[in-house]
Parts: structure tokens; C-alpha cells; sequence
């Protein structure tokens, strides 16, 4: 089966943007959401292969950390194999970019600074091994990845 980038990178965008979501209002304890359900993540993967995108899949983890999954367009370009709900893909390093954008995101709005430390967003979490979570900014973990 040969897969194109251009699946996983809709399938990450979609996935990403129902993951940033906020919890629907009609939320209810029970987990049953009203609103943003099967049917719109389906609505919203059938979107987004209809831009060119070879094929999606989305999951949005609901209240009680059910899961629902919608999928659109085809895994194999040259059989038409429609992407499988079950499908299993890898997002590598397009991990790096949302988290970029996510954190230029809440710098823009004031949530957080770039010199702000690790230690002060994840406290403990950094440290051991001549390692200091204190001394650590946000601005230096850019520097720090390879390839940025």
C-alpha cells in the first residue's frame, strides 16, 4: 500500500484542529456530547479530502475519553482503497510545527512568554542529570531542536 504525505498531513490537521477544540456546551456528565459528534467530524474529514487531500482520518476524544473517528478519501492512490477507520499512521516531525504554532499561538495572546522557563509551565518535570528546569526558556528549546 503506498500512502501519501499529503494522508497523514490531513489526517494530523484534523486531528489537531478537533483535539484544540473546546468542550462543546451541550456537553453532559454522562460523556454524551451534543453538537460537535460523529456526524460533524465526518462532515469536516469528507471537507477536507474534498480540498485534494488523498485521504483522512480524524479522531476526537470525547467526554470519558471516548473516542470517535471519521475517515475520507483513499489510503492507496492507485487501487482506491478508501482509508480505513482503523488505519495507523505516524506523524513524525509534523509534531514540531503544531506545537510551534500552538505556543506563537499563546505568546501572541499573552498566556505565556518566551522567556518564561520550563520549570514555571512544567514544574519538576525538567531536572536530574545536570539538567535545570529554572534555567531553561521557552526561546531555548527552539534553539535547541535539530534542523530549526
Amino acid at each position: 500500500m503506498r500512502l501519501r504525505s499529503e494522508f497523514a498531513t490531513g489526517a494530523v490537521v484534523l486531528a489537531a484542529a478537533a483535539s484544540l477544540a473546546a468542550v462543546p456546551a451541550g456537553a453532559t456528565p454522562s460523556g454524551q456530547e451534543q453538537g460537535y459528534g460523529k456526524s460533524s467530524l465526518q462532515r469536516d474529514a469528507e471537507a477536507i479530502a474534498a480540498f485534494g487531500v488523498s485521504g483522512v482520518q480524524a479522531w476526537k476524544t470525547g467526554l470519558g475519553g471516548r473516542n470517535v473517528v471519521a475517515s475520507s478519501g483513499v489510503s492507496d492512490i492507485e487501487t482506491n482503497r478508501p482509508v480505513p477507520p482503523s488505519a495507523y499512521f505516524r506523524i513524525g516531525s509534523n509534531n514540531k510545527m503544531f506545537v510551534a504554532t500552538v505556543v506563537l499561538q499563546l505568546v501572541g495572546e499573552g498566556k505565556l512568554r518566551l522567556d518564561d522557563t520550563v520549570e514555571r509551565w512544567l514544574p519538576g518535570v525538567v531536572q536530574g542529570n545536570g539538567n535545570r528546569g529554572g534555567k531553561i526558556t521557552i526561546r531555548h528549546l527552539r534553539r535547541e531542536l535539530p534542523g530549526v
